[in-house]
């Protein structure tokens, strides 16, 4: 910042135009401070401060002319942020900062300057002009800022962590349910097997031996049986198994039985039941079937299965 030269100007214009300078620092909303240049010690020292200054810092002009900058700094001032400044003021370069300084009622407030060598016509610095804003309220701001942007990072890594962990739960579930549907299917496959097995080698043995000892009717009974028996254990049994009708053991043996092609009549007679009560057996087995209201033989419809 250079003095405007005054070569053509009068004495009358160079006070105006100092007025008129003095009037505009002096009316002015930012703080401005001007020191000399020493930055060795004792340091610069403080020539004028507007009333912005002393509005910011509680410190009027006589307080603090002649005194060094360094009365506003305290504990809480970052020093390096103030060896940067001695080291650009020493290099006649521009420095801009902020640090804490003190009030003189001892509170704190963020202070911005804005620092810059006033060179003279022959390129020689006079003094350092500062001007300085009180920035307390934006710090705070950008701190709840950040503060915000922290719990907000903070809260996506929960969030996805959360996420990642239910759906581990949910393979997990998965795979349990895989494993309970495989334990039922074999359990099912097992009670089959069971099954065919018991029917081949007990049940049908002793059909065997009865027939030979029985009368020829009693054969004819134990040979529909031993028929049916076979059906169970064959593809058709099976079916009835894993299809899980939700047949009742009377409603299996039934439907063996006209699936052989026997009719109501005889199938009540071999199991020596009522007539009706294989009538309410058959409209059972067909609701169960799935076959209530189509027009479908029963017969025919259980020699597919």
């Amino acid at each position: 910042m250079k003095k405007a030269s005054t070569s053509s100007e009068t004495p009358g214009q160079i006070q105006i135009s100092l007025e008129l300078l003095v009037a505009t620092i002096e009316a002015a909303k930012d703080s401005i401070m001007i020191t000399t240049t020493e930055l060795n010690e004792p340091g610069p020292t403080i020539v004028y401060v507007n009333p912005a200054f002393t509005r910011m810092t509680g410190y009027s002009l006589a307080e603090t002319i002649g005194r060094n900058p360094r009365f506003l700094q305290g504990l809480e001032t970052d020093r390096k942020v103030m060896d940067e400044l001695r080291h650009k003021l020493s290099r006649k370069e521009v420095f801009c900062g902020k640090a804490v300084n003190y009030r003189k009622d001892g509170s704190t407030f963020v202070n911005e300057w804005h620092i810059k060598p006033i060179v003279t016509e022959n390129s020689q610095i006079s003094h350092f002009l500062a001007i300085q804003h009180d920035v307390t309220e934006r710090e705070k701001a950008y701190q709840m800022l950040a503060e915000s942007e922290k719990q907000r990072r903070q809260q996506a890594i929960m969030l996805e962590e959360q996420a990642a962990a239910l759906e581990n739960k949910n393979n997990a579930l998965h795979e349990m349910l895989q494993q309970i549907q495989w334990e039922k299917q074999k359990v099912k496959q097992d009670n089959a097997l069971n099954h065919t097995l018991n029917i081949s080698e007990i049940i049908l043995p002793i059909l065997r031996k009865l027939k030979r000892k029985s009368s020829q009717v009693d054969q004819a009974y134990l040979t529909v049986l031993e028929n049916s028996l076979r059906d169970l254990n064959s593809r058709f049994g099976r079916n009835l198994i894993e299809r899980d009708f939700g047949l009742s053991p009377r409603e299996v043996e039934i439907a063996n039985m006209a699936r052989q092609g026997l009719a109501t009549k005889a199938i009540a007679l071999t199991l020596n039941i009522a007539i009706g009560t294989v009538e309410i057996h058959r409209r059972n087995i067909r609701k169960k079937l799935g076959i209530t209201n189509v027009e479908v033989n029963l017969t025919n419809y259980l020699q597919k299965l």
